[in-house]
């Protein structure tokens, strides 16, 4: 649970990082606290953060599920007999987003040849991208998911 908590802190503070004025802020209203005791205006200030960085989490959830909806519908659907197959590494291509041919010949159970045909079908419908282009152990990224973050 700790982790948790510092990792969404780390959030809200990377999320100041980028925007200057943010950090500004952070900085003054540490130093209020510090200098003048004055810990509702941090308190102000850190729940504004937090209230924004969920609001960003739930439109990040509903582009998520409108992602997942379209890819369903307009891609997956048009895979015929591999639609089973091909939801069960959509599923997991939202858990982890970037794998190779072996994690998809586990997860699926296909052959080598079969697990690397449904990347192949995944890439010409542009769900997956190929982002390491070895001979052997090629590794792929679903980056439309990955560009949500």
């Amino acid at each position: 649970m700790g982790k948790g908590r510092v990792f969404r802190f780390n959030n809200l503070e990377n999320k100041l990082r980028r925007h200057n004025l943010g950090i500004t802020l952070y900085y003054d209203n540490l130093t209020f606290v510090r200098t003048k005791n004055d810990l509702g205006q941090w308190i102000r200030f850190f729940l504004t953060g937090v209230t924004e960085t969920a609001e960003n989490a739930v439109a990040t959830l509903h582009e998520i599920i409108d992602l997942k909806a379209e890819i369903e519908k307009n891609r997956i659907m048009a895979m015929g007999r591999r639609f089973p197959t091909a939801m069960l590494l959509l599923t997991r291509l939202f858990k982890k987003p970037v794998i190779n041919v072996k994690d998809v010949q586990f997860l699926t159970s296909l052959s080598p040849i079969a697990a690397n045909d449904l990347v192949q079908i995944f890439l010409e419908h542009n769900i997956l991208k190929e982002i390491a282009g070895n001979r052997r152990n090629r590794v792929f990224a679903f980056e439309e998911y990955i560009k949500l973050f």
